[in-house]
Formats: C-alpha cells, sequence, structure tokens
C-alpha cells in the first residue's frame, strides 16, 4: 500500500469517521434549555417554523482562518510583485543604457575603420530601431542566458517567492470569495435532513441519522446516489459547533449542545429553541451561490427509499 493509500484509508476525516462509533441523533432525549446567547450559536444558519439549517466548518475556517492568511498573503504577494518590478525595470535600464554605449561605439569605430571589439560585435543584433524593446530584454535576460546581465539568484528567488504567494493567496481566495457554503437542513414538516452541494443532494430521515466523531470533531452521516452504480454512498457533513471547529475540534459539550438543539426543535417547534426566525447575516464577499438543484425532490425521494429498503431487510436479519 502506497503512502497516499495508507493516508487515505486512515488518516483523513472520512477515514476517522468510518471507524468512529456512532449513535442515532434522535436517540439523545436532552432537551435545549434556550439558555445560550445567539452569538455563541455558531452553527445556526437559519431557524424558522419549518426548517433548521446548520452552518458548514467551511464559513467558520473562511471567515476566521482563511480571511486573516489572505490579508497577511495578500501584503506578501504585492510586496514581492513591487520588488520583482522594480528589479526588471533596473535591469531593462542597465539594458538599454549598455546597449546605446556599445552602438554609439561600434558606429564610431566603423566610421573610423577600427577593427571591432568581441563585445561590440557580440552585442550587434541589439543596435538598431526596436531591438531595445523590453520584450527582447526580457527573453534575452532569462532565456538567453543575458549578453548584458545574467539572471542571478536573487532574481530567481524573487520570481519563486512571487509564485508562492501568488498561489497561496489564489487559494485562500478562492476559499473566501468562491468556495460555496452548504448547510445542514432539518426539515420538521417532512422529518428528513439533507444537505446539497455543486447539485449533488445527501440525506437521510431524521429517525435514521447518525452522528460521531471524526476524530474529535462532531461529524453527521448522511447519504447520496453514487452516480456511477445508483447505489447509495456516505457522506459526511461538518457542523461549525463552535469557534474550536477551526481547529477540527469539539468538545462534547459543544457537540451536546447542538444536538439538544437540533432534536428540540424536531420535536417541539421553533419557539422552544428561539423566540423568532432567524437567519445569519450573508458573508461578507462571498460571491458563491449554492443553489438547490433542479431535481432536489427526486434525488431525496431516490435516497429515503434506499433507505427505508436497506433499514427494512436490516430488521429482517436482527
Amino acid at each position: 500500500m502506497g503512502i497516499v493509500a495508507f493516508a487515505k484509508k486512515h488518516l483523513t476525516l472520512t477515514s476517522s469517521f468510518a471507524r468512529a462509533k456512532k449513535q442515532r441523533l434522535a436517540a439523545n432525549n436532552e432537551r435545549y434549555q434556550n439558555n445560550i446567547a445567539l452569538e455563541e450559536l455558531t452553527f445556526i444558519d437559519e431557524v424558522n417554523t419549518k426548517q433548521c439549517a446548520i452552518a458548514n466548518i467551511n464559513r467558520g475556517k473562511r471567515d476566521v482562518g482563511a480571511m486573516s492568511f489572505f490579508l497577511v498573503f495578500l501584503v506578501c504577494f504585492i510586496l514581492f510583485v513591487s520588488e520583482l518590478i522594480s528589479s526588471n525595470i533596473r535591469s531593462y535600464n542597465s539594458f538599454v543604457n549598455t546597449i546605446s554605449m556599445y552602438e554609439r561605439h561600434y558606429h564610431l569605430f566603423k566610421a573610423k575603420n577600427i577593427t571591432l571589439t568581441e563585445g561590440i560585435k557580440e552585442l550587434e543584433p541589439f543596435y538598431g530601431e526596436g531591438n531595445t524593446s523590453f520584450g527582447v530584454f526580457f527573453v534575452d535576460y532569462y532565456l538567453w542566458g543575458g549578453h548584458v546581465n545574467k539572471v542571478n539568484g536573487g532574481d530567481f528567488f524573487i520570481i519563486v517567492m512571487t509564485l508562492i504567494f501568488g498561489a497561496v493567496t489564489s487559494m485562500t481566495g478562492y476559499i473566501i470569495f468562491l468556495r460555496p457554503l452548504p448547510v445542514l437542513v432539518f426539515d420538521r414538516e417532512k422529518k428528513y435532513v439533507y444537505s446539497y452541494l455543486k447539485g449533488k443532494v445527501s440525506a437521510d430521515r431524521y429517525e435514521y441519522i447518525e452522528y460521531g466523531h471524526a476524530p474529535i470533531m462532531l461529524a453527521v452521516r448522511l447519504y447520496s446516489i453514487n452516480t456511477e452504480n445508483g447505489e447509495l454512498q456516505e457522506e459526511m457533513f461538518l457542523p461549525y459547533a463552535s469557534a474550536m471547529s477551526n481547529l477540527n475540534f469539539n468538545t462534547d459539550k459543544e457537540a451536546n449542545i447542538l444536538v439538544s438543539f437540533v432534536n428540540t426543535f424536531m420535536r417541539e417547534g421553533r419557539d422552544a429553541v428561539m423566540d423568532s426566525d432567524y437567519k445569519q447575516p450573508k458573508p461578507l464577499l462571498l460571491l458563491s451561490r449554492n443553489k438547490l438543484p433542479k431535481d432536489f425532490e427526486a434525488q431525496i425521494e431516490a435516497i429515503l427509499i434506499k433507505r427505508d429498503k436497506e433499514k427494512a431487510l436490516n430488521a429482517q436479519h436482527s
């Protein structure tokens, strides 16, 4: 087994959750006491009389972690780009001045019929109008070994650091501006739980749904339809249970608060957990949209039919 295969099987959150002990969400009988300040309930995305939507861990990592790193990396990227531009401008000016000086010598030597030196002969392709453009300089400096000035270790260092910070800035920028933020929706009327991302729906009945830890953070198990074989496949939803979720960690107390909140909502309704409807403000500068799939109902129905058959089959064998 290769290192990558071993890591996927034993070291990922998904593999940890697969090995973790799980329990039915509905089997937890602890009642939410409605005595916690709203700002401490980081997991709430939206609550109304019909549904309760739980925020994904990506929301916390976006607002807390990615935004801070993005600003730091962006500043570093700008600094290295500025230095790269300044360095190339200095080298280009030196290139132009050197070519101009040697071109004057070239014409002077030709006029006086003096033998040209090797240095003047070597730079002859750059003499004349249009032969000292920035494009010509760039190709000569970086690709042809440099007839005037040679690229050095300092130049390569600046280029490499610019590329690194540019790549990291792009990745954190994607997390902040473009990565969708899925939610876990508990539908009190229809008694099922679902999430969706990029057109794919994951779901389960409220009475079936299970949760556990992966390995030390709360995770909820859902099911989706495998598009290749049409069978059920497990999916994992990671709720933004608390600020500690940003470190992939939740205490038992934090997990119990979330579980008791959604169970109390499903059993007793919105008024048992909140005094009025609530919707978390849209994240700042989020450009992505996680739209409900057009075949949402069909995917939900397919998943629940297979889950009911699976449960019935397991009951016969138990």
